[in-house]
């Protein structure tokens, strides 16, 4: 009968779990358009792209930590691709994009929304590899993304 008593004591608990996890992905996935907010994207069928196709990556980090801001908590992430193919890395591009969150709770429910433009890449196989830098902890984490332009 004490529901929120016994919430609280799984919250602290996945506090202390939380922080002991390496930052890893939940789920990286192409969509079909920029999404919009944790949990809502359009899935996309397949990895092949048009020439100029921008692709869209909805990607749910796990494992950052907060940085205190009085009563706030903050998510700062930056990220990194490297754009190879079967000839070797076409390209490094380190600190793209930021993503960030300000929050007075610890939110857990946080997405990645990436969006490369790969404009000029001629037909043939590629991997985006993108590496993720928690800007509070410290910690990485990289995922492939294989693509196909066609």
């Amino acid at each position: 009968g004490k529901h929120i008593e016994a919430l609280e004591a799984m919250s602290e608990g996945l506090d202390q779990l939380w922080a002991q996890t390496p930052l890893a992905l939940r789920k990286a996935v192409f969509v079909s358009e920029p999404p919009s907010r944790f949990g809502v994207y359009q899935g996309r069928d397949g990895s092949v792209f048009k020439p100029g196709e921008k692709l869209f990556i909805y990607a749910e980090p796990v494992g950052y930590a907060y940085r205190k801001d009085g009563d706030a908590y903050e998510i700062d992430m930056v990220a990194d691709v490297a754009l190879r193919s079967p000839r070797g890395t076409l390209g490094v591009q380190k600190g793209f994009a930021t993503f960030g969150l300000k929050s007075l709770a610890k939110v857990r429910e946080f997405h990645v929304p990436i969006t490369y433009d790969f404009s000029g890449l001629e037909a043939g196989e590629y991997v985006a590899k993108t590496t993720l830098t928690d800007q509070v902890s410290g910690k990485k984490t990289s995922f492939d993304m294989p693509f196909t332009i066609q």
